[in-house]
């Protein structure tokens, strides 16, 4: 059958008692090589690991302003379409658009807006790799 765990009550464990029975190590030869090979290739995928954790965190600050930021610029250009529209309809103050430039105005700035909003949807909601 397996042996029972030792007990540590009886010798309780200590940095000496751990030295003293880890396996000895050279510093030279193939054994220290392949450790140092591991330890540098672990150095190097921490490395990698905080400059990508560093680009998420950039990427999430980004995205963030650019959420902010984009909303009130859509919805400005949105309100100044609106705004003319109610000044062409109602002539406030003799105000006159000529049919093809009020054409030209609405499709143009819905075609800004919507692609405006698409490229930065696009960007702050990428689709899974």
């Amino acid at each position: 059958m397996t042996d029972p765990l030792p007990s540590h009550e009886a010798q309780p464990l200590t940095v000496d008692s751990i030295v003293a029975t880890a396996p000895a190590i050279p510093l030279h030869g193939p054994v220290a090589g392949e450790l140092f090979y591991e330890l540098e290739k672990q150095k190097l995928e921490i490395e990698r690991l905080t400059l990508v954790n560093a680009g998420v965190r950039q990427d999430a600050a980004h995205r963030h302003n650019w959420g902010k930021n984009l909303f009130p610029v859509c919805a400005g250009w949105i309100v100044t379409v609106a705004a003319i529209l109610v000044l062409e309809g109602f002539h406030v103050r003799g105000f006159h658009l000529d049919n093809s430039v009020l054409i030209a105005f609405i499709g143009t700035t819905t075609a800004n807006v919507l692609g405006l909003g698409y490229i930065v949807v696009n960007y702050l909601f990428p689709k899974p790799q």
